[in-house]
């Protein structure tokens, strides 16, 4: 059953999810056209081009704001879709007919957690993926430039950096999807104003994670290293994302258990 339930949440929620991918892609090519208009990218070599460098300027900067906007607007919008899902879905009048599935409370918060948490990881990568292509695009990154990104991560762990921080990206989210969960579930147990109390819960359980997570990185030496040497930087980090990544487990587990 919880396949199908799963199958179901996808199907709800894939036309919203793919328009704002879509929208991306749109965004990313507008981007990349532009980046490759002649008077944009000769304005410094070519002489013909200098008349107009100050308009060319300005809409490059109009076109950066643009962009960077539409990134933010694009990663806001499907997280705030696939939240207020959940709070329709679960604790409205729609919650009553959920309820009455055959199925239990888990099977119900894992098809839309799972599910949320594949469209918002699909909505980085693209995302990220957008900024590298043009990155690219605008001549802005060259081989050296990734012989230098390259001899960096070598130097602080190397393929043992990336995994730290890749995984404690991946686990952040899920991590992020139940704190709001937990928050938007405390929020039901006012008698009022409960959205604005699900607001409330969620800026506590936020204001206590920043202040513990600064609380790791004092005690794992983080802002000494990050001052200091490479060694340094190449001992603490894993101790770090290592810390990280037991706290955002945990967190996981109690924000899943308010919920």
């Amino acid at each position: 059953m919880y396949g199908k339930l799963l199958k179901y949440e996808f199907k709800a929620t894939w036309k919203v999810s793919v328009i704002i991918y879509a929208a991306l892609a749109a965004i990313t090519a507008i981007g990349c056209i532009y980046m490759s208009l002649p008077p944009v990218k000769a304005i410094n070599t070519i002489s013909e081009y200098k008349p107009y460098e100050s308009l060319i300027e300005s809409i490059s900067v109009f076109m950066g704001l643009f962009y960077g906007i539409s990134l933010v607007a694009a990663g806001a919008g499907i997280s705030i879709y696939l939240i207020v899902r959940f709070y329709r879905n679960m604790y409205t009048d729609e919650g009553y007919l959920m309820y009455t599935l055959p199925v239990n409370e888990h099977e119900l918060i894992f098809s839309k957690l799972l599910a949320s948490y594949i469209w918002i990881l699909g909505a980085g990568l693209i995302i990220t993926a957008s900024v590298f292509i043009l990155l690219i695009a605008g001549n802005n990154v060259n081989i050296q430039d990734v012989e230098d990104i390259r001899k960096a991560i070598e130097a602080i762990g190397g393929a043992g950096t990336i995994i730290y921080t890749a995984g404690n990206v991946l686990i952040s989210i899920f991590t992020a999807l139940l704190e709001i969960y937990a928050a938007i579930s405390l929020g039901q147990l006012s008698s009022k104003h409960r959205v604005i109390m699900s607001i409330v819960w969620y800026v506590v359980f936020y204001s206590v994670i920043q202040f513990v997570n600064m609380f790791l990185m004092l005690a794992s030496g983080y802002f000494e290293a990050m001052s200091g040497t490479i060694d340094m930087i190449r001992t603490v980090y894993p101790r770090l994302m290592t810390g990280a990544v037991v706290l955002n487990l945990l967190l996981a587990v109690i924000y899943y258990l308010i919920t």
